[in-house]
C-alpha cells in the first residue's frame, strides 16, 4: 500500500510541476529576435544567442513532429505542449533547436525578414 502511495505521489507531483510549467514557462525563457540574432533569455539572462549569418532554415513544425528522436538538436521551449519553431543552423555542435513563441507564425515571418536582410545586405557587397 505504501508503495502505491507514493507511486501516486510522484505522478501528482510530475502532473503539478508539468502543469506550472506550461502555464509559466514563458515567463521564465523568452525568445527575442534582435537584429544580429536570436537571443534565448532566462529570466532576462542570455542562454543561447544565435546569429542569423548561423541560420540555414527557420520553420514551424507540428508538436508531434517535434517529438521524432533527433541527433544534435536543443529542445529550448518554454512550454511542454504547444506550436514548435524548428531553427536549423550550419554550423555548432547543436545543429537543431525548438522553440515555442507565443505566436510561431509571426516569429518565422520576423526571422526570415531578418535572414533576407541579411542576404541582400552580403549579395550587394560583393
Amino acid at each position: 500500500m505504501q508503495t502505491i502511495i507514493g507511486l501516486f505521489s510522484v505522478v501528482v507531483m510530475i502532473v503539478f510541476v508539468g502543469g506550472v510549467y506550461q502555464l509559466c514557462g514563458r515567463y521564465f525563457i523568452v525568445y527575442n529576435v534582435t537584429q544580429e540574432s536570436i537571443r534565448i533569455e532566462v529570466f532576462g539572462a542570455p542562454l543561447i544567442i544565435i546569429p542569423y549569418s548561423c541560420i540555414e532554415e527557420v520553420r514551424r513544425i507540428s508538436g508531434l513532429e517535434s517529438l521524432r528522436p533527433r541527433i544534435r538538436i536543443l529542445r529550448a521551449g518554454n512550454r511542454i505542449i504547444g506550436r514548435v519553431v524548428l531553427v536549423q543552423k550550419s554550423r555548432g555542435f547543436i545543429r537543431s533547436v525548438l522553440l515555442t513563441p507565443d505566436d510561431p507564425d509571426e516569429f518565422v515571418a520576423v526571422v526570415k525578414g531578418r535572414l533576407l536582410v541579411l542576404m541582400r545586405a552580403n549579395f550587394m557587397a560583393v
